[in-house]
């Protein structure tokens, strides 16, 4: 699927976390210094819940104690499947700026157009979890404020309902250097204030924090926390219904009059079956399934086909191939080359499974494929099993309409992988939906029927059921044109808005779709892939009212603007690749480049990084697991992509295919053959480059896949002999 974006213009803004609990972190930039902390003076949060479904507003609050104007970056992690919903920005001290969802592309125009010509806006990007801010320019000595809306909702642990509040953070700047040199950090102050509603009332509900005020009556539990300190973990708040119904259901009235109704399912049984359940596996053989992913796939096989009554059938995808394996051939395989789908249309259409599970790290899956998968199974349900740590909504979101996504890292991090996968045999083998009247089927806002699903549908009477794929009914329940709406805040109209958007997301992006999302988006003041928030100060907007005008985006390429908006991304992949080589220093100095079985030197592939020394390719999320990295960089263009010319631990260095080295940003592509060259003992005149096609901006044209091979492999040909 696309990348999810959420765009908000204010100041600019973009996010970098410090520890697993420092949450909502600025760091600036300025023209002579990289990634300048800049502390967190204080954060407010405050929630409402409605029967599990959540809506948060955190506001931070930086301070610039360094003598620049800088440019900031701010991330703030929020719970899987999270969306904003608003937006704002303070630069002044005085007053907040309210974000406008506008369609991304015109947002991105606008943003854009203003920061090229140095003035205030900022950028709030949202990809998966997390939210991205850039702010610019955050004066000297002032103080600048985001602001921001978002859903989530609770998940289910047994009998329990728990709510993750990321309110975290790790103050570890100083705001002078005598403070710093005494290495004391600076507290901030925070404010946390939620009020949770649960129509099934609450009980024993408690909390993470020992600080937090819990005062629990009947169907209201009100939540207090305030401090003042430099650390602040993330609070877990828990409670349990007092009716153990598995389904909850409320009947709700906005202030302007329209009726929906909320329905929460968990705890959902399946019934035993006594048949066996077969059940085809597929695993992903490429290159970057190797080492501990392929590792993570075998413990996740041997688990499954541990269980009883439980029949696997073992396929393995590699090179464009689909072929059937047993396990103690997979274990001996070695797993190589690019990730390649179009194999799932020759999955065998008349095997009998009760479903597929796809073993996978992700790598340029989509919704196509699950969906060809999905129909040459006779449509039975297609889990896929993420490998990678992190969450992605984006994959939760496309697998659910076909079957649902484990992610691995969540079950292995609570230790308990068997309880889950077997979990994963039981949704597998039932496949439910919840089935409207007239047999519609849906897949949940937030959650899934493994543990707890939520639901916010527009109010119709009728017979509801959740039914397996062989239509048995798991569980119906009927809503009636008595119950009693209850009166919500008005902000809960806008998510029955989202129960279409994810609808909607789960299918190919055609364009007929991609202008659904856009219009539902803009209707409900929602970010989706093809929607944003621009928030300007009054006072900017109009200073630059062209550039707000969207007659004037028409305008938006002028040459003068596309050389400073092009110098800007020259700066920002530049300041990428320092942070890309500050982590393989740090990664080379931590590793042991003797292979454990022949004592060879490996040092020249970057061991676990698989550096290729033709083409320059190597794993960079390899850095982003092993926390050298705290996350994937984002790039500035959507072509940049980082490669590493030469051996790393001789001469080699860091270079992106579209800007090119920090080091030889100036010069033309012969110049730097020249200077290589000269560095290495190597001939010139044995290079017949075709200098004259590399066009006029160096890097440009080495985006073509054979001239960037001929450049490449001539350099590298000195360390292959």
């Amino acid at each position: 699927m696309k990348k999810l974006t959420l765009i908000m213009l204010t100041v600019v803004f973009s996010t970098i976390s410090l520890t697993a609990i420092a949450n909502g972190t600025l760091s600036c930039s300025t023209p002579w210094a990289k990634s300048v902390p800049v502390h967190l003076v204080e954060r407010k949060v405050v929630a409402s819940s409605q029967n599990g479904i959540v809506l948060m507003e955190v506001e931070d609050i930086f301070f610039n104690p360094t003598d620049s104007r800088c440019e900031g970056v701010y991330k703030f992690k929020m719970p899987p499947g999270a969306f904003a919903s608003g937006f704002w920005i303070n630069t002044d001290e005085k007053e907040w700026v309210k974000g406008e969802i506008r369609k991304i592309a015109e947002a991105r125009k606008i943003y854009q157009t203003i920061t090229s010509r140095l003035i205030d806006p900022g950028i709030l990007e949202q990809k998966d979890d997390e939210i991205t801010v850039r702010v610019f320019p955050i004066e000297s000595k002032k103080k600048v404020g985001i602001r921001f809306r978002y859903f989530f909702a609770a998940h289910g642990d047994k009998d329990r309902l728990v709510f993750n509040f990321p309110i975290g953070f790790a103050n570890s700047i100083t705001p002078d250097e005598e403070r710093r040199a005494r290495a004391e950090p600076v507290p901030a102050r925070l404010s946390f204030v939620a009020t949770l509603f649960d129509a099934d009332s609450i009980v024993a509900a408690e909390a993470s924090n020992d600080q937090v005020k819990i005062n629990a009556t009947g169907s209201l539990c009100n939540l207090s926390l305030s401090a003042e300190s430099a650390l602040v973990d993330d609070l877990s708040v828990s409670y349990r219904t007092g009716a153990d119904e598995k389904i909850s259901v409320v009947p709700c009235k906005s202030p302007d009059g329209s009726k929906y109704s909320l329905i929460r399912a968990r705890n959902i049984e399946y019934p035993k079956v006594d048949d066996v359940c077969r059940v085809g596996i597929i695993v992903d053989g490429s290159g970057s399934m190797g080492h501990r992913n392929k590792e993570r796939a075998l413990k996740a096989i041997t688990t499954i086909s541990a269980m009883p009554k439980v029949e696997v059938e073992l396929f393995v995808a590699a090179n464009g191939d689909l072929r059937r394996v047993e396990a103690s051939e997979l274990q001996k395989m070695e797993f190589y080359g690019n990730t390649q789908w179009d194999f799932v249309s020759t999955f065998p259409a008349d095997s009998n499974y009760a479903g597929v599970i796809l073993i996978t790290d992700g790598d340029n899956l989509n919704a196509k494929h699950l969906q060809t998968l999905w129909r040459k199974t006779s449509r039975r349900p297609v889990q896929v099993i993420y490998l990678r740590q992190a969450y992605s909504r984006a994959l939760a979101v496309m697998a659910e309409n076909f079957g649902g996504c484990f992610f691995y890292g969540k079950a292995t991090a609570q230790d308990q992988l068997p309880v889950a996968l077997a979990r994963l045999i039981d949704v597998l083998s039932n496949n439910p939906f919840l089935v409207l009247p007239g047999d519609r089927k849906v897949m949940p806002l937030f959650g899934s029927l493994s543990d707890a699903a939520y639901y916010v549908l527009a109010f119709k009477t009728g017979n509801y059921s959740l039914k397996t794929s062989t239509g048995k009914d798991l569980v119906s329940f009927d809503i009636a044109d008595n119950m009693e709406p209850r009166e919500v805040l008005p902000w809960f109209g806008g998510i029955a808005g989202r129960q279409l958007i994810k609808q909607l997301e789960a299918n190919e992006q055609t364009p007929e779709v991609m202008q659904k999302i856009t219009e539902l988006g803009l209707r409900y003041g929602q970010t989706t892939d093809y929607t944003a928030f621009l928030a300007v100060p009054e006072e900017i907007a109009m200073m630059h009212s062209d550039a707000m005008n969207p007659a004037y985006l028409a305008m938006f390429a002028a040459p003068n603007f596309r050389q400073s908006r092009q110098q800007a991304r020259d700066k920002a992949c530049f300041a990428n690749q320092r942070v890309l080589m500050g982590a393989l220093e740090m990664f080379c100095m931590d590793t042991n480049f003797k292979d454990p079985e022949t004592g060879k030197d490996i040092s020249e592939t970057l061991g676990s990084l698989e550096h290729d020394l033709y083409t320059g390719v190597f794993k960079i999320d390899k850095l982003v697991e092993l926390k050298y990295l705290k996350s994937m960089l984002i790039p500035p263009e959507t072509d940049c992509e980082y490669r590493i010319i030469g051996n790393w631990m001789r001469s080699g260095l860091v270079a992106c295919m579209v800007h090119g080295p920090v080091d030889e940003a100036k010069p033309s592509i012969e110049e730097m053959v020249k200077q290589y060259c000269a560095e290495n003992n190597l001939n010139f005149d044995d290079f017949d480059l075709p200098y004259e096609l590399y066009g006029g901006y160096p890097w440009s044209v080495s985006l073509e896949w054979k001239l960037q091979q001929h450049l490449l492999i001539r350099l590298f040909f000195k360390f292959m002999l």
